[in-house]
């Protein structure tokens, strides 16, 4: 949702949006050394209920330990990094999508490009992920379907076309 107010969608292809694009792989590794060190994360989450909001917050913050702190910081960083560049989180961070990306090449249907392909990137320019077809962050929604003036995205399996 915040993708649509962002400041820049950040359509460009190049070596170091590759690099960002494997904190996805990171988080995943993050996700379970916080899992397996501190057995139960959700326990970390002191979260105060009260009639008044302002008075639960202040509590939540005055008996947080540091681990607390540092999540909400990285909450809140996330938050404003989405409102300058769309999408942010799925693009450089979500770790089902790391999960989905390492899975991707063992899809048997996709959408994917074809060797008509003239790197026109009507496609990028289309793609809310900022990708084209069968590259990192494809989702296979198919928006780029029918952007392409040669025809050359297909969806199915690859390679039987």
């Amino acid at each position: 949702m915040l993708g649509k107010v962002a400041i820049t969608k950040l359509k460009i292809r190049n070596k170091k949006m590759r690099w960002a694009q494997l904190g996805m792989v990171v988080t995943i590794l993050i996700g379970l050394g916080v899992y397996f060190i501190y057995d139960n994360p959700r326990v970390m989450i002191p979260i105060r209920a009260s009639d008044e909001y302002f008075n639960s917050l202040i509590m939540s913050i005055r008996f947080a330990d540091w681990y607390w702190a540092v999540r909400t910081v990285i909450v809140v960083a996330l938050i404003a990094a989405s409102l300058i560049i769309s999408n942010f989180w799925c693009r450089f961070i979500c770790p089902v999508g790391g999960a989905m990306e390492l899975i991707r090449k063992i899809s048997i249907f996709r959408i994917f490009k074809t060797d008509a392909c003239d790197n026109c990137d009507a496609c990028l320019r289309k793609c809310d992920m900022g990708t084209r077809p069968d590259e990192m962050n494809c989702t296979n929604c198919g928006d780029c379907l029918n952007v392409c003036h040669k025809n050359a995205i297909k969806f199915g399996r690859k390679g039987k076309q």
